[in-house]
């Protein structure tokens, strides 16, 4: 069957250039500077007028930041109700609402008034989803650090979603009773996917497999053919070319509640002791740090020695770093998949004395043979030589054993997960946006 061109006369223009094709905009509300990162490619290849609302006067993650550096222009939500988001979406007329995750409070506002209004939505993924099993007490400094982040009435909505939930006890096998247990499953009419192994494990918790589409991951398009870095790593740092790059990412899991503020700091100091004392093997250590972590924290982390080795970064784009780096270190952080999706040899680091506080992730990783797990402070400088001693050689000449096994586990696990490394996840993802349009334009 032939497949409609949506908005033709719009192919090829910039997104502030199109015209409305009379079939009304797409309505986007990013959560996070990371979200647009992600959704920037889907913009290129959608064909109707981009309608973006940012939510940054609730919610401090870099949104509009992100959204300036993109040229796109948006509307602030200035109130935090439903009759704000109703407002905007009945001025705004959309064919269909975009969001990158319901779990953020704001989207997942547009969503439920878009379903009231008969708007269909989508949901793209944003990261590995994954169950949390377990979180930890929270404490004072969890709540200063969420008034740091959001504004009181984000705050009370947020808290008063979770009450709701917890309460109804007769939803138990409905999708939305924990909005945090699992990334992507809400009110949205759709959810698209990176790959087959998470629309697998979304049905099994009861979605619907009609509500799944697999579209891959559009940020990964940059990766159809060799990634090419924006930045060059070792002259802004002033690192030697004879010197490996171990990049430890880290993810806000003591913010999130899944380890605590102890386990964090004792996580970081042992990775950043063990390879601090592989200097003279010609070892560089960079910390990637969260954008919602403290840098503050770090510098109390590191011994004054310590700091004058470590290069710790918030800013620097985290592909670059990967790009530059013989071997990446991480928690539960999405980077295992970036860096797994870019071929680089992963570690997983857990020295908790407890299980991963989610599930399939960072284990999956683990089981596909795709990832080395460190679970002892003494393990680490190991495995890392294991990981730095099977990545490619300087001169771009042989892998080792090690590598060529994890370089076929790679291949499998990669068609499971992400569906295609095509450069055409974009394109994929703005086509489910345009059909679910048209869905509702016939009905």
């Amino acid at each position: 069957m032939k497949r409609r061109i949506f908005g033709e006369e719009n192919r090829g223009k910039n997104m502030d250039d199109r015209k409305d094709c009379g079939e009304g905009c797409v309505l986007y509300i990013p959560g996070n500077d990371i979200q647009i990162r992600k959704f920037l490619p889907v913009a290129r290849k959608l064909h109707r007028i981009l309608e973006v609302v940012s939510i940054a006067k609730f919610k401090q993650e870099g949104i509009e930041e992100a959204l300036n550096a993109a040229g796109i222009r948006y509307e602030r939500l200035e109130e935090l109700s439903m009759d704000a988001v109703r407002k905007i979406i009945k001025s705004k007329k959309p064919s269909v609402i975009v969001i990158g995750n319901y779990t953020e409070v704001t989207p997942a506002m547009f969503v439920d008034v878009g379903n009231e209004l008969g708007i269909p939505s989508i949901t793209l993924q944003d990261g590995a989803y994954h169950v949390i099993t377990a979180t930890t007490k929270f404490t004072l400094r969890h709540l200063l650090r969420a008034f740091s982040l959001y504004k009181p009435q984000y705050l009370l909505k947020r808290l008063g979603d979770k009450l709701r939930a917890i309460g109804d006890k007769n939803k138990t096998q409905n999708d939305n009773v924990k909005p945090r247990a699992l990334y992507g499953i809400g009110n949205c009419t759709k959810i698209a996917v990176f790959g087959e192994f998470t629309k697998k494990m979304l049905v099994e918790r009861g979605t619907d497999s009609s509500r799944v589409v697999v579209v891959g991951n559009p940020d990964y398009d940059r990766f159809a053919d060799k990634y090419s870095a924006r930045t060059n790593i070792r002259k802004i740092f002033g690192i030697p070319e004879n010197k490996k790059i171990v990049l430890l990412a880290t993810s806000d899991l003591a913010g999130a509640r899944l380890w605590t503020y102890e386990d964090m700091e004792y996580f970081v100091k042992s990775v950043v002791s063990e390879v601090c004392n592989m200097e003279d093997d010609g070892v560089q250590l960079i910390i990637k740090i969260h954008p919602r972590e403290i840098k503050s924290d770090y510098d109390r982390y590191l011994t004054t020695a310590q700091r004058t080795k470590v290069i710790v970064t918030k800013d620097t784009n985290i592909y670059d770093l990967i790009d530059a780096s013989g071997a990446v270190l991480t928690d539960i952080s999405s980077v295992a998949l970036d860096a797994i999706a870019m071929g680089k040899p992963v570690g997983i680091v857990n020295l908790t004395g407890r299980p991963y506080p989610c599930i399939p992730y960072p284990e999956e990783y683990m089981r596909k043979g795709v990832a080395l797990e460190m679970r002892k402070k003494e393990e680490i400088r190991r495995v890392v030589k294991r990981l730095l001693g099977d990545a490619q050689r300087p001169d771009g000449r042989g892998f080792s054993a090690l590598l060529k096994d994890m370089k076929k586990s790679r291949e499998n696990f990669l068609k499971e997960q992400l569906l295609s490394i095509d450069g055409k996840s974009g394109k994929r993802a703005a086509w489910a946006i345009e059909e679910l349009a048209e869905e509702k334009r016939i009905k």
